[in-house]
């Protein structure tokens, strides 16, 4: 299962009801004829980068409220996360969402850390050792690729991190391959 944390994606809405957490929005006719699609122009273009590293602080990743305020144990219920899961957390930052997945999933699971910024994932593995937590895995992905071993993964986390991706969908369709 693929969890996309941060708000609506195009198209899609959250609900209420597990497993599905997710479903299409009803698309209603149109009241006029369509017409023809604006081709975007040049000053349209975002000039906004993203897939590039976030280099600031991880500070603002450890808000004492951040658990409360996400919900994480909901969405790992959601997510069906539980002893002996094998998770993803893509985008993983700190080690936030990371540290608490591996402590729910226990010595058969695995956690799989997934970042694009190298300093990053040392310092995952430096907390990982220094919580004691053997079954996180840090992987240094691609801006397009998680890198993440196919067939391997119960569910995968993007938490506040799909606005950042350049190719969204080229990321997801590589990160799908590893779910089982």
């Amino acid at each position: 299962m693929l969890a996309l944390l941060g708000g609506a994606v195009g198209g899609w809405q959250q609900t209420k009801r597990a497993p599905a957490a997710v479903k299409p929005v009803q698309q209603q006719a149109p009241a006029t004829k369509p017409v023809a699609p604006i081709a975007p122009q040049p000053a349209d273009q975002i000039d906004r980068l993203t897939s590039e590293p976030y280099t600031g602080s991880l500070s603002i990743f450890e808000d004492p409220k951040r658990d409360e305020k996400l919900q994480i144990n909901r969405v790992m219920d959601i997510l069906r996360i539980k002893e002996g899961s094998h998770v993803a957390d893509i985008g993983a930052g700190s080690g936030w969402f990371t540290v608490r997945a591996a402590r729910r999933v226990g010595e058969r699971g695995a956690v799989f850390a997934v970042e694009i910024n190298d300093e990053y994932v040392k310092h995952i593995a430096e907390r990982a050792a220094k919580e004691q937590l053997p079954n996180i895995r840090t992987v240094l992905g691609k801006e397009d690729d998680p890198l993440l071993p196919a067939g391997q993964l119960d569910a995968i986390l993007l938490l506040k991190t799909y606005h950042e991706i350049a190719e969204p969908i080229r990321l997801l369709r590589n990160a799908r391959q590893s779910l089982r």
